[in-house]
This record gives structure tokens, C-alpha cells and sequence, in this order.
């Protein structure tokens, strides 16, 4: 097939409490890949994803398509969000 798998970002939204007890509202970019019901499947850290459903990416995780044997890692910045 033509495409394999799609790569998206979430926007998510989410309350802390800061140094005065009050709630603040923040948001992080989360990334998220998804299978698109290919022959030969996606891997993430040398497991086999479900396919046509939304898996969450972690910094350093493993990206393998179908029966390919390269790697692709996944590098995102750190906060402390």
C-alpha cells in the first residue's frame, strides 16, 4: 500500500494545582500513531500495534513498519508539564 501508518498530535488538556493551591489549567502536545490496517502491521518497541486505532508515542520509543528491519526513534523534548 501507499501509506502504512499516520503520525498526529493531540492537543490535550489537563488542571495542576500551583505553590497557592489553585488550579491552572495547562495543555501538552501529545503524539500519536495509527495503523492503517496495513498487511504487515506497525511496531512500536517490537510489539505489533492494533491496527486502525490511536497508540500513544513515548520519547525514545521504537518505530517499525511492516517487515522493514530499520528503526525509527522517536525523539521529543522533555518538560516538566
Amino acid at each position: 500500500s501507499e501509506q502504512h501508518a499516520i503520525i498526529c498530535y493531540r492537543l490535550v488538556h489537563y488542571k495542576v494545582q500551583d505553590d497557592n493551591g489553585l488550579s491552572v489549567s495547562k495543555r501538552k502536545l501529545r503524539p500519536y500513531i495509527m495503523d492503517l490496517e496495513s498487511t504487515n502491521g506497525t511496531k512500536v518497541n517490537e510489539r505489533r500495534i492494533p491496527p486502525a486505532r490511536y497508540y500513544e508515542l513515548h520519547h525514545k520509543d521504537s518505530i517499525q513498519f511492516g517487515s522493514s528491519t530499520r528503526s525509527y526513534i522517536l525523539l521529543k523534548e522533555e518538560t516538566d508539564d
